[in-house]
């Protein structure tokens, strides 16, 4: 890729060619990803694979909350076990 440089600029804009700023795109993005897996390798090195999986939602569950519209709620209290009394009462809530 050429260097991308502006074709005009104000104190507000700048004006790219078409083909610079759509080859910008894909690269932002591309350190979008990167930084995510650096922070998600960051993750598993501090806390290991084992505490990521189980803090994380399987697939069944993601898609109770996807497909069925059931409450995230709801699946995340369920799968740490706990009770809705149980979850309002660390919440600090009423259980109502």
């Amino acid at each position: 890729m050429a260097r991308i440089g502006p074709l005009a600029e104000t104190a507000d804009t700048v004006t790219l060619r078409r083909t610079d700023f759509e080859a910008l795109i894909p690269a932002a993005e591309d350190v979008a990803d990167r930084r995510s897996f650096n922070a998600f390798e960051a993750r598993v090195a501090a806390k290991g694979m084992d505490a990521i999986k189980a803090d994380s939602l399987t697939l069944q569950e993601a898609l109770r909350i996807l497909d069925d519209g059931e409450s995230p709620v709801r699946v995340w209290r369920e799968k740490r076990g706990m009770t809705g009394r149980a979850l309002a009462a660390v919440a600090g809530v009423s259980p109502v």
